[in-house]
């Protein structure tokens, strides 16, 4: 009896030890469970202040550009880009900053888009997102892309003409009543370089896109040795800025309209029958005259070697093109 007692107790010493062992295995879990789930809503956290600092800068950008910062403005057009790093943002755990990018991609040339990248940074914990966002026009971008309309000879706005934006000329200006922004005449500036040479060899458009057509792009340059007429939809999906290349003249029909930023340009004329796109520039190296018919709201620009003709109306400003979130 006293050893089959001393085995009982023997066997509970095992039980017990081997009871505590799998508390302890399990508490230990729970505990690196609990650490886990703790480090996962931290990252969490970390993540989205960080995605807040970088729009808060990317914000703080835009309106930099708006407002023309001088030297915000300066720094772009001497050296193609401007940086800056913000003071200390929130605070606690989630205290960090923006760092700045706002470049002109064209440098040393400016054909008037920005590029702007915002990093927001949590401090502790190094969290880190990007947002990049492409912008054109404003009147902070330099050389004849900072006007709704250019010409290397003379602007008459006539009739129902309207510009909204700046407009300048190497020529006269008739109708600067009718202008919203500042009329410059005899104010002669280079015309953009596009040397055909370089466009021949690239993916080739069909020189006529119909009513109710759709076009989507998905390379930065495009040519046609024809005229280039457009009555349907030009789709750039690259979120960059894409350049078609027209040898002959470009016409812009009823119902075209153009998504994301877009520069058509023909060795002719341009004749603008109407147009609903907020990212359209147009660049006739063409001597002959260029055109907005009556009733023609084209929102872009239209940079013209010839005289410009304008019974519609023009508007340019300022534009975010493209939004980009990055981890």
């Amino acid at each position: 009896m006293f050893v089959a007692l001393k085995q009982s107790r023997g066997s509970a010493a095992i039980t017990a030890l081997i009871v505590m062992t799998m508390l302890a295995i399990v508490g230990t879990a729970a505990a690196v469970l609990s650490s886990t789930e703790g480090a996962i809503a931290a990252g969490y956290r970390d993540g989205i202040a960080a995605q807040y600092l970088a729009e808060a800068g990317a914000l703080w950008a835009i309106t930099q550009l708006k407002k023309e910062n001088s030297v915000v403005i300066t720094n772009i057009q001497t050296t193609g880009e401007y940086k800056a790093v913000s003071s200390t943002k929130n605070s606690g755990a989630t205290t960090g900053n923006y760092q700045i990018s706002i470049a002109n991609p064209d440098f040393p040339q400016d054909k008037g888009s920005r590029t702007i990248t915002s990093v927001g940074v949590i401090s502790v914990s190094k969290a880190a997102r990007t947002v990049g966002l492409l912008t054109i026009g404003g009147s902070g971008t330099g050389g004849i892309y900072k006007n709704a309309v250019y010409s290397g000879s003379d602007i008459v706005v006539e009739g129902q003409g309207v510009i909204t934006g700046n407009a300048a000329a190497a020529g006269s200006i008739a109708g600067s009543h009718a202008i919203s922004g500042s009329s410059s005449p005899h104010s002669q500036e280079p015309m953009p370089s596009f040397g055909i040479i370089d466009y021949m060899n690239k993916p080739q458009i069909n020189p006529i896109i119909s009513n109710l057509e759709t076009v989507t792009l998905r390379a930065a340059k495009y040519y046609t040795d024809k005229d280039f007429s457009v009555g349907g939809t030009i789709d750039n999906v690259t979120s960059e800025p894409v350049i078609i290349y027209a040898k002959g003249n470009v016409t812009i029909n009823n119902g075209a309209k153009c998504r994301g930023p877009i520069t058509i340009v023909t060795s002719g004329t341009v004749t603008v029958n109407q147009h609903e796109s907020t990212s359209l520039t147009l660049v006739a190296l063409g001597s002959h005259d260029s055109q907005v018919t009556a009733g023609t709201v084209l929102n872009g620009r239209i940079i013209a070697k010839g005289r410009v003709i304008v019974n519609g109306m023009v508007s340019h400003g300022f534009q975010v093109v493209a939004w980009k979130n990055h981890r």
